[in-house]
């Protein structure tokens, strides 16, 4: 499932480029975690997006986890290792 929500947080990152919104402003993306059924729409920048998918690691709610390590804790989100 977590495939499947970041294929769908690409589409929604690439949406965003089109329209232009890449301001530095805190975006709305899918909660990443294992869990099939989680819909927690999660804010970050498209920088931080980008940094966490280009290490390969997964931006999710906090407290949604399920990994063995967290990376980095934001407003409301964690970057966790796969």
């Amino acid at each position: 499932m977590r495939t499947a929500k970041v294929e769908a947080n690409e589409r929604i990152r690439a949406t965003q480029e089109e329209l232009g919104i890449d301001n530095g402003n805190r975006l709305p993306f899918l909660c990443e975690c294992d869990d099939a059924a989680c819909r927690t729409i999660i804010r970050v920048t498209a920088a931080e997006y980008a940094q966490a998918r280009s290490s390969g690691w997964y931006v999710v709610a906090t407290g949604h986890s399920g990994a063995p390590r967290v990376v980095s804790d934001g407003d409301g989100y964690a970057v966790v290792e796969g």
